[in-house]
């Protein structure tokens, strides 16, 4: 149980190998052991289709290795892990799912994706009907998947239920390289406005730039955006409220959120007109 005010939690932006299951499984462990802050995170979010499968090599076989894979990372760091997303295939019906650990490594919760982006939709993945509302310690969470993140409706209802912290794994998909800076500018823009409007604390996680299926790219947008800090005008707008790696490589960010700090930015806003009642 946590009991600590202050929550540390990471954001992971790996490199990911489609159809590659064991590389893939190899560069998350690689990437755990190269940042020392991962040893006093709390809380871990993963990307979106975080294990690379694709429909083609989805099978129970690549499922329960994925799980079990995420169990043991939520059990060897003991974490609460939100499990990123990965194709899962139920009733004979496809859908892009979240699954969320205890620092035990047991499932305790999971999403699926209520707004299939395009490519989903041409691929005839099903939609998520169930909104996902969780506790960690005193904090409440909840998880969107990508594109969730860009309907107002769907964010409404969170903003109505007093959330503390959304977990959002996300693919970008841009047609071009060059397109790379572009898609990191509408995601953290996306992101510090979703924070500021429900006063919560938004953590996305992408994978790092890298060509996803010929001709398109991922972004490398993960970030942490924390609506309770403050910036001034000698820095850049933001700066000190969303912790991005602005390069879109590959890595780890960690933020320390604090829940009474939340709690009084819920409170300004309300008193300011600036989120109802």
């Amino acid at each position: 149980m946590i009991h600590d005010d202050c929550l540390e939690i990471s954001s992971l932006q790996p490199k990911i190998y489609y159809n590659q299951l064991q590389n893939t499984f190899d560069s998350y462990s690689t990437l755990f052991k190269n940042y020392k802050e991962i040893q006093t995170t709390q809380v871990i979010c993963l990307p979106e289709y975080w294990n690379g499968i694709r429909t083609e090599t989805l099978s129970s076989e690549t499922t329960e290795k994925s799980l079990n894979f995420l169990e043991s990372l939520a059990h060897e760091y003991s974490v609460w892990l939100i499990g990123g997303s990965q194709l899962t295939k139920e009733n004979n019906l496809y859908y892009n799912r979240c699954h969320l650990f205890n620092p035990s490594g047991e499932i305790i919760g999971q999403y699926d994706k209520q707004n299939p982006f395009g490519f989903e939709r041409k691929r005839g993945l099903s939609k998520g009907t169930k909104n996902f509302l969780g506790k960690i310690g005193r904090w409440k969470i909840s998880i969107r998947i990508c594109s969730d993140l860009w309907i107002p409706s769907i964010h409404d209802e969170l903003i109505q239920k007093n959330i503390d912290l959304l977990f959002c794994p996300s693919l970008t998909t841009l047609p071009k390289k060059e397109f790379t800076t572009y898609g990191r500018f509408m995601w953290y823009n996306l992101s510090l406005v979703r924070a500021k409007e429900a006063a919560v604390g938004v953590i996305v996680s992408d994978r790092a730039t890298q060509v996803i299926s010929d001709p398109f790219w991922s972004a490398g947008a993960s970030c942490i955006v924390d609506p309770s800090k403050k910036f001034s005008n000698n820095e850049e707008v933001g700066f000190n409220i969303l912790k991005k790696i602005p390069s879109g490589e590959s890595g780890i960010i960690t933020s320390s959120i604090s829940y009474d700090e939340i709690q009084s930015q819920k409170k300004y806003r309300k008193s300011m007109g600036l989120m109802l009642e």
